[in-house]
């Protein structure tokens, strides 16, 4: 991702293989699916964007966030987190558009990490605190 809003792939060599655009903000988080076949982006502009590698397009966006989003992060191949300055974790199934929010952070939350094949995520926040939901 860059600050641009786009997202570019690169070959090994350097060379540019195709960029996808729908951004209108620079992004904040960038993740591969665990498959490898789907990328997911946070922005600024407080939206999510699920791509096809293969061919740059927008499968789906997400937003229900009221502030950019500042990581997330996949459970599985089609369940994800996002977390955003207003506070807020959103769980998110790739197959529908309406998320589950947590809330309990006092301030921005920064990061978030699922754990290895388990339920629990852990956040950390401005607040300073780290949060195991």
């Amino acid at each position: 991702g860059s600050y641009d809003g786009n997202v570019y792939t690169w070959s090994p060599e350097g060379q540019l293989l195709g960029s996808f655009h729908h951004h209108r903000a620079p992004i904040s988080a960038l993740k591969w699916n665990p498959r490898g076949d789907k990328i997911l982006t946070g922005s600024i502009d407080k939206t999510v964007i699920l791509w096809n590698t293969t061919t740059g397009s927008v499968e789906k966006k997400f937003d229900s966030h009221q502030g950019a989003i500042t990581d997330l992060d996949w459970k599985d191949d089609t369940t994800f987190a996002t977390c955003s300055i207003d506070r807020t974790i959103a769980i998110w199934s790739i197959t529908n558009s309406s998320s589950a929010k947590l809330e309990g952070h006092a301030a921005d939350i920064n990061m978030i990490r699922w754990a290895p094949q388990s339920s629990m995520l852990a956040s950390c926040s401005d607040d300073s605190l780290i949060k195991l939901w």
